[in-house]
């Protein structure tokens, strides 16, 4: 079933946790010269029209990208750099926002010439808007395939330095099965590798046996970096989102114990929640 289409949410609390964790963990992993292996195995248009009919369609970006604008001046530094970034790409200026990159489209402008991209969208009406995004980029690989299955195949020696952003759109509980289970393969086969597993916060129940899902699957380090921004409320949509990061950078923590508080009091205010946890802690 490929009825998901992230332009209704482009933008969101959701978008911003995961582009922020996205962010701190490139820039970790390109500080040494050796390349870096992206792969993004939902990877949606990779750039997005906020003026289009579905961003303004729910309009989230307001309580996302949008809200945090507002606030900019007191942002924590790796927020404030983010959103400046964000303000200077072409067609956006000060609080007037139009172009908005997704995962792919950041990743693109935060690697280096000797780094790779391989990006997997199956939709077919984001495969051709992501192959025209970035397609012509000789170090993006567009593939029209199943994410899940094709990080196999990159992530293996000899690669080394490599991060695995794993973000499907969860419609389906078979789809929380996969992602365990491409886990397990993946840390087998490249243990080393940096996986950034982001999830939604719909139903706790469920939520909670991914987690535990991920965790049996693999031995490797697990930071949780989760925001919510209403209570838990099953049946009631999205209230919250989460990345579940493997083999995390040692910075990442501690990052996250500034940026995730100020997320709080701007996106939710009195309803806010965040948890920066170890599931498995570094050795």
């Amino acid at each position: 079933m490929l009825s998901y289409q992230h332009g209704y949410h482009a933008g969101n609390h959701a978008d911003l946790l995961k582009h922020l964790v996205l962010r701190e963990v490139l820039a970790y992993l390109t500080k040494k010269p050796s390349p870096v292996t992206y792969v993004d195995s939902h990877a949606g248009e990779g750039n997005y029209d906020l003026t289009g009919p579905l961003p303004q369609r729910l309009r989230e970006f307001e309580g996302g990208v949008g809200a945090a604008l507002q606030a900019l001046a007191g942002a924590p530094a790796p927020v404030r750099a983010f959103l400046e970034e964000l303000q200077a790409l072409e067609g956006n200026g000060g609080m007037d926002l139009r172009t908005l990159p997704g995962s792919p489209g950041w990743a693109q402008r935060w690697l280096r010439d000797q780094d790779r991209l391989f990006l997997f969208e199956q939709h077919p009406q984001a495969f051709p808007l992501l192959e025209a995004a970035l397609g012509t980029d000789p170090r993006v690989t567009v593939r029209k395939a199943d994410g899940f299955a094709g990080a196999l195949s990159i992530l293996r020696p000899p690669t080394k330095r490599a991060l695995w952003l794993l973000d499907p759109a969860y419609e389906r509980r078979e789809e929380d099965r996969e992602v365990i289970r491409r886990v397990r393969q993946v840390s087998r086969q490249l243990p080393g590798a940096v996986l950034a597993i982001w999830y939604p916060v719909v139903e706790r129940e469920r939520t909670e046996a991914l987690l535990d899902g991920v965790r049996e699957a693999t031995t490797a380090p697990l930071l949780k970096l989760e925001l919510s921004v209403a209570p838990d409320h099953p049946g009631h949509g999205m209230t919250g989102s989460g990345v579940l990061v493997a083999n995390p950078p040692y910075t990442l923590a501690d990052t996250f114990a500034e940026v995730l508080p100020w997320l709080m009091d701007t996106l939710a205010h009195a309803q806010g929640a965040g948890t920066l946890r170890w599931l498995r802690s570094a050795p």
